[in-house]
């Protein structure tokens, strides 16, 4: 008879105290979509234990008729990026990707 594992015995437990019900810091997340199918998402994240708070805006467009994708967001520390995608363009099956950031206020 083998010893049992018990690797994962609080893995179940654990991911719904930190993910579901996350303690120590508070988070939102608002998400909405135009009618010609701009996806808006505002993110924020507080740490109520140093008081630092994270946030980010974050658009997408899709244009799934030519296999696009434009990401862009922009986040507290002023890091201003983007994300540019392109399926089938090139030839079937081949992804493009190109992704930049920058900090407007250091160049």
């Amino acid at each position: 008879m083998s010893v049992p594992s018990y690797s994962d015995f609080g893995k179940t437990l654990n991911d719904l105290l930190a993910k579901d019900y996350p303690v120590g810091h508070a988070k939102l997340e608002v998400n909405t979509t135009t009618s010609n199918g701009i996806k808006f998402t505002v993110s924020g994240n507080k740490d109520n234990k140093s008081g630092n708070i994270v946030s980010e805006l974050k658009t997408k467009y899709t244009d799934k008729s030519r296999g696009l994708v434009v990401t862009e967001h922009w986040n507290a520390s002023n890091v201003i990026g983007a994300q540019v995608e392109l399926q089938d363009a090139i030839a079937a099956g081949v992804k493009l990707d190109i992704t930049g950031s920058i900090q407007p206020s250091n160049g």
